[in-house]
């Protein structure tokens, strides 16, 4: 999923977790390829996010972003980037544990260098269709 504003293009994953290792590099774990499907309701799930936020200019950015679940928020953060040296910068939210007892939407929203809110990633929390495979809890 992406999003682009007027000074940064983001491209964001959801997945289980995701991880730092040696060199600036992260792994991510279990990504979602589409909704996020859940044996049954209620249920208790991991999420992460790994953002890309390429910059089109270098210097000083601020990035606003909002966690929400439906319309309930989860989470804010604001950071503060610098892009001299680099037009790409990684962001990553920490894996949480979100727990829901009926279908909802987890989404992420943002904020780049004060323009217009935009969505960056947005996902259902469903029912799997029966017989979907699942490990073992």
């Amino acid at each position: 999923m992406s999003c682009a504003s007027e000074s940064c293009e983001v491209i964001a994953i959801l997945a289980e977790d995701v991880r730092a290792e040696l060199g600036g590099k992260h792994t991510i774990i279990g990504a979602f390829s589409g909704d996020i499907l859940l044996p049954a309701f209620p249920a208790s799930f991991k999420i992460a996010a790994y953002l890309v936020l390429r910059f089109k200019d270098k210097g000083d950015h601020v990035v606003d972003l909002e966690v929400k679940l439906d319309d309930a928020p989860l989470g804010t953060s604001t950071t503060g980037l610098d892009t001299r040296e680099a037009l790409t910068v990684v962001l990553v939210i920490p894996m949480g544990i979100v727990t829901v007892d009926h279908p909802q939407t987890f989404s992420i929203a943002g904020v780049i260098d004060g323009g217009e809110k935009r969505m960056i990633i947005s996902t259902s929390i469903a029912l799997a269709p029966l017989g979907t495979p699942f490990p073992p809890s």
